[in-house]
């Protein structure tokens, strides 16, 4: 074959197969150290989930031991440095930090002292370390702290294990509460068991750092501990499997640890689990009966095939073993393959050895004819080496830019999208070498498999709907993402969540919108022939325009139909896609939400000092802002709060504002108005669980059952109450306007009777719908609604009592006397106790409502509208006490109660109907009460009842009259109504003599007849007194004006000029008399109750005859 046509077919298998080994290649090298700390070394390396680099360096001495600090290094996954973690703590003993010259623990092929560290969830580290050492044995205690990334411990412990050896693994999955967990195994030779393995399970609170155990077990039977012959590793569905290898079986078993229940992670109580196996999973087919040496590599999640692999390595014959096998303990394939050895040695000395993302091993092996220089060799899952044609399988740099050398250390790790990194030392200090070489490369050979496996990081999805970096609405409503696999699956119980991209690019930043396993089978389904999952997405996840999500779908979120093994899931940062930016209808007014917290909640809220109840309202609105998310000023919390009655425990409500959008805000949530804010934290709240409320310190704690409600608009939800109200005071004010109309009686009282029983009801109202709003607020308000009712009853008592009460009238003296022979001057209560018998209905009525307010008396005494039951002629002492009664009561109910309503409406969060309507009656009321009080106690006469005001005036005018000595009428006015309810009778003549027709009553108990009246010249008569004037004259004035003088001896005589008949009528008119001045003058003095002198009758007595 010519030459050239030879090369060129060499260049042409070049490009057509080489290229799917030899991939662009971006190395990166970052110093570690500077040349000042030549000394350094790293000793331990971890890696984060998010892929951050936790590296423990100390300095070498010529002792083997390091000075007594621990120093820890963080890298970003940006390659920038985090703060160092530096730990001094006299706790930790001085032989931790030595190496042991034998039976030493190596990890990637360093040697380890007493020290050891573990990457938890993020920002969290744990270091363990030898607490009690036992001297003579090689037994020791374990102890361990919590480091965050701020130099702090969180927690110190002591595990209460003593062991040999020990061993600990960290769990991928981080549960709902973001806590992480860690399982401890501790070798221990048992006197009676032998070998055994005590193994424990370990949470870690991501808020406080505190360790919880949550359940133990025990694995007998075990009859090596070496290093070499076991392994730990998390399985897909959150628990754990434990490989050891049994040298009298000559087989290496597995034991499986199940996941902790989902209802179990919030238990603080510890149990017993039963573990499942053993399983053997490998014994080698060569011929021999003991196998000297023996190394477990590697185990762990397969990311080509269903379930777990492991990477075994026979020492003796160069021989390593990939074990493909399910969680059920079955075998899917075994192979084995022999490992290429580039070094004179007949074996090989592996040193570490990481799984990568897409299939396969790096395996870093050391070349003791290099100056133990460190090589990589990169193996699939099926034995298949993969090299370049420069022969340098992995193709990490030997020299920086500057040409200085580079010696790797055993220190490797693999990021999530398979890129490597190693540590090398060098003359100028420690190095991170990373680069990309296998960032495109996978041990599948399926294209779609591949590409599948590349794009998602499972190799079992086909697509995803929403595509990647699609653009989606923002709109409010139903929204569905789907997952299409490409084999049968089911649902399990892992996790799938959504998240916001933070816009800082902190992953640690990111907002968690959703997440719930795939056993909630209300928001998750599978169609399409069980190939498709599709997952409700709640319409406040998508709710800021413009932005970045991701959805992370964890390890067995679905299982294999046939098998029930549970597939991979997809990480954070392959599946994402933007949310479009829209125009929307922006309003710029503010709402508020009412957010009610739960029993639990509320127990501890109570629990706090007023700084720190503050303070809690503060972090509550702060950590809602970040989950919603929205600018922190725009959202607050009230500090004022209140108790929902509508709840059996205790419980708080608080209430949530929001401020409109504003321009000069710079945020996500610019655009976005307070409706739409106060709608997504309500679905926020309502689905706590699958949120993230669920996440934080304060927000936890709001009741899912509650929600957020916004807060009602008085007029919608009470504008039919509002308007009865309104119709209620305008019947009110018109029956006021048509009672005043008769100027009769203190016609107010229509007003205030009806002011003060809807005040009464009000304040029972406020008490049985709001007494337990507000924390004291019941007793309160109940105190002060009795006591004055009490106040009330008693006073009624007395004062009734009092007026009913029989009063003889004192003896007369010199000064006071009556006429001889007149009748006895009847009791000073007798007009009350008749209009008791005659009103006693309308008065016990009122009585009781005095007992609800005194003010019922007053208007039994208000004369309203010229009624006779509403004029009781109370005495002026009792209306005294009347008005003094309502001025306490004023200031022990009126004035506290409106105190009481002025707090409620201030320190409330939920706008109420009743306390409102409640604070306005009650205004009134002490208005009213207070211009009676300062009118008739201050300002005006003593307070009387209207009858006494109406009979002083009466008796005032009679006592002008009699100083006068000439009779003036009052203005007339028209003839009030007789009392409401009263039969009225019109006297009438019949055959000379009187008698009465009794008049049908009206509605009102008044007269519809008309009467008639007959215009008569009126004659005054006059008083004529016998010489040196007359003892203690009083004049009275009679209902229809007629005058008559009485005295020891009166007389009475006509006016010249008045006739005889003038003088019969007015006679008659008086007394009924027959027409005589005689008469006249008897019938007067009958009426005035006055004994006539014996020689004064015998004249009568013969008139009378002479007139018959």
């Amino acid at each position: 074959m010519n030459i050239k046509l030879h090369f060129l077919f060499i260049l042409l298998f070049i490009s057509c197969f080489i290229p799917k080994l030899i991939l662009s290649l971006n190395t990166n090298i970052i110093s570690i150290t500077d040349t000042t700390s030549l000394n350094e070394r790293v000793i331990q390396s971890k890696i984060y989930s998010d892929n951050t680099i936790l590296l423990r360096l100390i300095n070498v001495t010529t002792t083997g031991c390091s000075e007594n600090q621990v120093f820890l290094r963080i890298i970003n996954p940006d390659g920038t440095f985090n703060n160092n973690v530096v730990i001094r703590d006299d706790r930790i003993l001085n032989d931790n930090f030595c190496i042991p010259s034998t039976n030493h623990f190596v990890e990637g092929g360093i040697p380890l002292d007493g020290i050891r560290i573990y990457a938890l969830q993020q920002k969290l580290i744990l270091l363990t370390y030898f607490c009690k050492l036992e001297q003579g044995s090689n037994v020791a205690g374990l102890c361990g702290m919590i480091i965050n990334w701020n130099n702090t411990i969180q927690n110190q412990f002591d595990f209460e294990h003593s062991c040999t050896d020990s061993s600990i693994v960290i769990q991928n999955i981080i549960n709902n509460n973001g806590d992480g967990e860690f399982l401890l195994a501790c070798y221990l030779n048992d006197f009676n068991q032998g070998l055994i393995i005590n193994w424990s399970r370990y949470t870690v609170d991501s808020k406080n750092g505190t360790i919880n155990i949550k359940d133990h077990g025990t694995i007998n039977n075990i009859n090596t501990s070496s290093q070499n012959f076991r392994n730990l590793f998390p399985t897909e569905d959150g628990g754990y499997g434990i490989l050891t290898y049994n040298s009298d079986k000559l087989a290496i078993f597995l034991y499986l640890i199940p996941p902790l229940p989902t209802l179990f992670h919030s238990s603080s109580s510890s149990s017993f689990t039963k573990i499942r196996g053993p399983f053997q999973l490998y014994k080698p087919t060569q011929s021999f009966t003991t196998l000297n040496i023996l190394n477990i590599l590697k185990c762990g999640i397969s990311f080509v095939e269903f379930g777990y692999n492991c990477l075994i390595y026979l020492n003796d014959f160069n021989i390593l073993v990939n074990i493909d096998f399910l969680d059920s303990g079955s075998i899917i394939s075994t192979n084995e393959f022999i490992i290429f050895n580039p070094t004179s040695l007949p074996t090989v000395n592996i040193i570490n050895v990481d799984s990568l993302y897409y299939g396969g091993y790096i395996i870093l092996i050391q070349n003791p004819d290099n100056n133990n220089n460190v090589l990589g060799l990169i193996y699939s899952n099926n034995g298949v080496l993969f090299t370049d044609p420069g022969g340098n399988n992995w193709q990490m740099p030997i020299t920086t830019n500057d040409g200085i050398s580079l010696s790797y250390t055993g220190n490797l790790g693999v990021f999530t999208d398979n890129i490597i990194w190693s540590i090398a030392n060098t003359i100028q200090g420690l190095k991170l070498i990373t680069n990309d070489l296998l960032s495109n490369y996978s041990s599948i050979i399926n294209g779609n498999s591949k590409n599948n496996l590349l794009i998602f990081g499972n190799s079992f999805i086909d697509s995803v709907n929403p595509i990647i970096g699609s653009m989606i609405n923002t709109t409010p409503g139903p929204i569905n993402i789907s997952i299409t696999f490409s084999n049968l699956i089911e649902l399990s119980n892992g996790n799938i969540s959504i998240w916001q991209t933070s816009n800082s690019g902190d992953h640690n930043q990111d907002i968690l919108r959703q997440s719930f396993s795939g056993d909630q089978l209300q928001y998750v389904s599978i169609d399409n022939e069980n190939r498709t999952v599709t997952i409700s997405v709640f319409e406040s996840t998508f709710n800021m325009p413009g932005q970045q999500y991701y959805v992370k779908v964890d390890n067995g979120f679905v299982k294999d139909l046939r098998t029930g093994q549970d597939l991979l899931g997809i990480r954070e940062n392959r599946w994402n896609f933007n949310t479009s930016i829209t125009t929307q209808d922006i309003s710029t007014g503010s709402s508020s939400s009412i957010v009610r917290l739960t029993p639990e909640g509320t127990k501890y809220f109570n629990s706090l000092s007023n700084s720190k109840k503050e303070q809690f309202s503060k972090e509550m609105s702060e950590e809602l802002s970040k989950i919603i998310p929205v600018d922190p000023i725009r959202l607050s919390t009230s500090k004022h709060f209140q108790f929902d009655p509508n709840t059996e425990s205790d419980q708080l409500l608080f209430r949530m504002d929001v401020k409109g959008p504003n321009n000069e805000l710079i945020g996500v949530d610019s655009s976005i108005n307070s409706e739409r804010i106060a709608r997504d934290l309500n679905i926020l709240i309502r689905n706590k669980d699958f949120t993230g409320i669920s996440k934080g310190d304060c927000s936890s704690m709001l009741d899912s059952t509650f929600g957020g409600i916004s807060t009602p608009d008085l007029w919608d939800r009470y504008r039919f109450i509002l308007i009865g109200v309104g119709v209620g005071l305008a019947i009110l004010i018109l029956l006021f306007y048509l009672a005043n109309k008769s100027e009769k009686g203190r016609n107010y009282v229509v007003f205030m009777f009806t002011i003060i029983l809807v005040d009464f009801g009000l304040d029972i109202a406020f008490i049985t719908v709001h007494g337990h709003d507000l924390k004291g607020l019941y007793p309160a308000t109940v105190v002060i609604l009795s006591f004055p009712i009490l106040i009330n009853l008693i006073a009624t008592f007395m004062i009734v009592t009092r007026e009913l009460k029989e009063i003889k009238p004192p003896e007369n003296n010199n000064n006071n006397r009556t006429v001889q022979g007149s009748p006895p001057e009847k009791d000073k209560n007798f007009e009350f106790r008749e209009w008791w018998k005659n009103h006693a209905k309308t008065a016990l009525f009122f009585v009781l409502f005095s007992s609800i307010d005194i003010e019922g008396l007053n208007i039994l005494s208000s004369g309203y509208s010229g009624y006779k039951r509403f004029d009781a002629p109370i005495s002026d002492e009792s209306a005294k006490i009347i008005l003094i009664i309502n001025g306490v009561v004023k200031f022990l109910e009126d004035i506290p109660q409106f105190i009481i309503y002025v707090i409620y409406l201030v320190y409330t969060v939920i706008p109420a109907i009743i306390p409102i309507i409640a604070i306005s009656t009650c205004s009134v009321v002490i208005v009213l009460k207070s211009t009676a009080i300062l009118g008739y106690g201050i300002f005006c006469p003593p307070p009387r009842s209207y009858y006494r005001v109406q009979k002083i005036k009466k008796d005032k005018e009679l006592e002008d009259l009699s100083k006068n000595g000439k009779y003036e009428p009052r203005p007339q006015h028209p003839t009030p109504p007789p009392s409401p309810f009263i039969t009225s009778k019109r006297p009438t003549s019949v055959n000379g003599s009187l008698s009465h027709d009794v008049i049908k009553k009206t509605m009102f108990g008044r007269d519809d007849i008309d009467i008639e009246f007959q215009e008569i010249p009126i004659k005054h008569p006059i008083v004529i007194e016998p010489e040196g004037g007359r003892p203690e004259a009083t004049t009275r004035l009679s209902e229809i004006g007629i005058v008559g003088s009485i005295g020891e001896y009166p007389i009475i005589s006509d006016n010249s000029g008045q006739n005889q008949e003038e003088m019969e009528v007015i006679d008659s008119g008086v007394a009924g008399g027959e027409g005589s001045s005689s008469g006249y003058q008897t019938r007067m003095f009958e009426q005035f109750g006055i004994d006539i002198p014996s020689q004064q009758q015998q004249q009568q007595q013969q008139q009378q005859q002479q007139q018959q």
